[in-house]
């Protein structure tokens, strides 16, 4: 089996907020919420090294609370790589949003709600 060039460094929280909010909101505006999950990619000091900053906000989950997690993994592509960051990126994010998705549901469970867990995503460019 061959080793891949991209390498995860690891990740951190930036981020973790939760809040009990018990305002009602109507579904219509509930329903005008569109995407929860942001994704930003930033070049490191080199052009082989690169970060992934994924920041999930949903405010009034359930009518019940508020919830904002920022996570940020760092990635390294190998010296004798021929591509470019962009190529690894839909990778690095397939990688880290697994972390994010069990940090939600963890802090969602520990609060005593019932977890949310985000659906699998497909990350390819297009």
């Amino acid at each position: 089996m061959e080793n891949s060039n991209l390498q995860f460094k690891g990740y951190r929280a930036e981020e973790i907020s939760f809040k009990f909010n018990m305002q009602k909101i109507n579904k219509e505006e509930n329903q005008k919420r569109k995407d929860n999950l942001k994704v930003e990619i930033g070049i490191g000091q080199n052009e082989k090294q690169f970060a992934v900053k994924m920041t999930y906000n949903e405010i009034n989950i359930d009518n019940c609370c508020d919830l904002k997690v920022i996570l940020i993994g760092q990635f390294e592509i190998d010296e004798k790589a021929q591509e470019k960051i962009s190529d690894y990126a839909p990778n690095a994010v397939a990688i880290l949003f697994p972390y994010l998705r069990s940090t939600i549901s963890t802090i969602t469970s520990a609060a005593g709600v019932p977890p949310l867990i985000l659906p699998v995503m497909n990350f390819t460019i297009e």
